[in-house]
């Protein structure tokens, strides 16, 4: 089974050698830069951020994948069911806390107050 070539977006400068690279897309569709020269490879997908920032530098690295299927347009026509009232879980009564005569009482001396 022969791989399949993906297409050349556009080449820019090498980082490593004074040739160009190629960059094409990755499999996430992310711009990926390779090197025939040195065999450099510049991986721009992983962070969104970076690859807003080449793209705004290299717009022609935003086409969409060929064969990528088109975006759908959703519509929804049905308003969704309210949710249900929250009500906060009853507080059990406050406790009484124990102080030294009751201790007392546990170990069986009796203490008069």
């Amino acid at each position: 089974m022969a791989k399949e070539e993906k297409a050349i977006l556009g080449m820019i400068p090498c980082p490593h050698c004074p040739e160009q690279m190629a960059v094409k897309h990755d499999k996430n569709g992310d711009p990926f830069g390779h090197c025939e020269e040195c065999r450099g490879q510049l991986r721009v997908g992983g962070n969104p951020a970076r690859v807003r920032k080449f793209v705004a530098r290299y717009p022609w690295a935003a086409r969409p994948v060929v064969g990528a299927a088109d975006p759908v347009t959703v519509t929804v026509t049905e308003k969704p069911a309210a949710p249900a009232p929250v009500t906060a879980p009853e507080t059990p009564p406050a406790r009484r806390r124990a102080n030294f005569a009751d201790a007392l009482g546990i170990l069986g001396v009796k203490h008069a107050a």
